[in-house]
């Protein structure tokens, strides 16, 4: 593994699957995401003329996983179906654990894909016959029997998100029955949402490079601001340092930002929902290139809209960025002792690069 690698595999790691200090035989909320083996397009596709009609036409396949969805309760009592989303290639869906489970909840979901998977199999086969008799030939070869056999409608393992309070569920129903509508938006302006790796910016200290997402002509705006809010400020002052930086904004300043003191989230949240243009330097935001999930990386929230929308730039420095002389002098200065590879060091180097570009 690379030395990024190794850096960034531990948060990886982490967003995969769920939690590991939860009981997942208890009762609770919790929403359910399953992709497809391969990310295949097989429960439906895009339809509606725009984005607000936007909706999923159900396959064959598709409509099958909508009736073992919902049929779940009939064979697992304890389960109650809340809300579902199924798009293409993968579904969303909200269940409540109603009493303590007998085994994890984990098995229940694989149970639901062991079933689906012989359905589609058996779909599948269906096809093939009638693709084969109206070809003039009455069955499959032993080779096509073979590969259906084995066919896997699923990608390994599952995510889930707990619903820890109402609030946190009508948040996780908004984001699953909004993702037609994010679909069309994406297909729609598919150049804004290319997971871009190796991307150099010139500045006079030298160069540095990025994985970058958005919209990369905000680079070349000629006004451009940093945000950068120290903790320790106070109310007053950051009051004034908001006004003048959304005042900036709306005249035409690109905002730069970390993102990493409350006070300078606030401010881009309130840049973001006005609509103006913004750019984010991450921490560690991207998957790892070698990811095989990397490709279907989008960024959530607010955030999503303004790549939609073309006001948005997501930069995440490679490692060599964070040891750019220029960049680790400017960080010692303010903290001699900090190692490169704390938090500390970064979120300095961050506000450097921030002030660079």
């Amino acid at each position: 593994m690379t030395p990024e690698g190794q850096w960034k595999s531990e948060r990886n790691l982490a967003l995969q699957h769920r939690a590991s200090m939860r009981d997942y035989t208890k009762p609770g909320v919790y929403m359910i995401t399953l992709s497809t083996n391969g990310h295949k397009p097989l429960f439906g596709m895009l339809a509606g003329g725009c984005e607000e009609n936007a909706y999923i036409e159900l396959s064959p396949i598709g409509a099958m996983i909508e009736q073992a969805w919902l049929g779940i309760p009939d064979r697992h009592p304890d389960i109650v179906i809340y809300d579902y989303q199924i798009m293409p290639d993968h579904i969303h869906g909200i269940i409540q654990v109603t009493h303590q489970l007998e085994r994890h909840l984990g098995e229940y979901i694989r149970g639901f894909k062991i079933g689906t998977t012989q359905a589609y199999r058996d779909i599948t086969h269906r096809a093939y016959m009638r693709d084969n008799i109206q070809s003039g030939y009455a069955s499959l070869n032993q080779e096509q029997r073979d590969r259906i056999a084995k066919e896997s409608l699923w990608e390994r393992n599952y995510n889930d998100r707990l619903a820890y309070s109402t609030a946190r569920l009508e948040v996780l129903r908004t984001y699953i029955h909004d993702n037609p509508r994010r679909l069309w938006l994406k297909r729609h302006n598919p150049e804004l949402f290319v997971l871009r790796r190796n991307i150099t910016i010139h500045t006079v200290d030298g160069e540095m490079v990025f994985s970058a997402m958005g919209n990369m002509f905000l680079l070349n705006r000629p006004h451009k601001q940093t945000i950068i809010c120290s903790r320790s400020i106070t109310e007053d002052k950051y009051r004034a340092c908001m006004r003048d930086i959304i005042e900036k904004a709306e005249s035409g300043f690109v905002s730069i930002s970390g993102c990493i003191s409350k006070g300078e989230q606030q401010i881009c949240r309130t840049i973001r929902e006005k609509g103006l243009p913004l750019i984010i330097l991450m921490k560690d935001g991207f998957p790892l290139e070698e990811d095989p999930h990397s490709k279907y990386f989008k960024p959530q929230g607010i955030y999503f809209e303004a790549c939609a929308q073309g006001q948005l730039l997501l930069l995440e420095p490679k490692r060599d960025a964070f040891l750019l002389p220029s960049i680790a002098d400017a960080v010692y200065r303010k903290a001699p002792s900090a190692p490169p590879e704390s938090d500390r060091y970064r979120f300095l180097a961050i506000n450097e690069m921030a002030i660079k570009i």
